[in-house]
């Protein structure tokens, strides 16, 4: 799956150009993306839906939720394609975290669980129980304050489940340089979840 990967060069520049009005506050352009894109918007919801199996809500039902949750925010703060797609994504996360909460009224206990931010999960974008989810989005969080463009990537890696070589095109990056940043992404949020580094590349 790629964030918007199927663009020609023309659709692309129609696509920065609705971006813009998104930040001008023109909630028309947010209609004409999620139009534009919605078969893009599709896959990534079908793929953040694999981290939530139990969850009965249909992948349109998802897009469309996701899209009025962006509608209500006063304002929305986006930087480029890829940031867009991440919102969106992080949207979606939200949304059916929200959901599993309000069904199951879990209550956090015991320490934040083990999580296995390898190559192999990296790879398979994994199904994550509830609270592995939130403790991964607490993390995400505060590398976000840190470095928003890692915590891109981790979302996009770990979560979304693209390729290195996707995610070098997508950022203009070189894979070399999205390897190193997601070694060093990997090994903050293991430091912030309570658990030495896997490695220390």
């Amino acid at each position: 799956m790629s964030a918007g990967g199927g663009w020609g060069r023309d659709a692309e520049g129609r696509f920065e150009e609705l971006l813009a009005a998104v930040r001008g506050a023109d909630r028309r352009a947010l209609d004409r993306i999620f139009e534009a894109a919605y078969e893009e918007l599709r896959a990534l919801a079908r793929s953040v839906r694999r981290s939530f199996p139990e969850d009965s809500l249909e992948i349109t039902g998802l897009v469309s939720e996701a899209y009025l949750k962006l509608l209500r925010a006063q304002r929305i703060s986006v930087a480029d394609r890829v940031h867009f797609f991440s919102l969106v994504a992080r949207a979606m996360r939200q949304i059916l975290i929200s959901r599993a909460q309000e069904k199951s009224r879990l209550k956090r206990g015991g320490g934040a669980p083990r999580l296995e931010l390898d190559e192999e999960s990296a790879e398979r974008a994994p199904a994550l129980s509830l609270d592995e989810m939130l403790t991964l989005q607490d993390g995400l969080e505060r590398l976000a304050a840190r470095d928003p463009r890692q915590a891109q990537l981790v979302e996009l890696r770990f979560l979304e489940g693209l390729t290195e070589e996707e995610i070098s095109a997508l950022f203009g990056l070189s894979v070399r340089t999205v390897r190193r940043e997601w070694s060093r992404a990997r090994a903050f949020l293991e430091q912030s979840l309570g658990r030495a580094p896997a490695d220390s590349a």
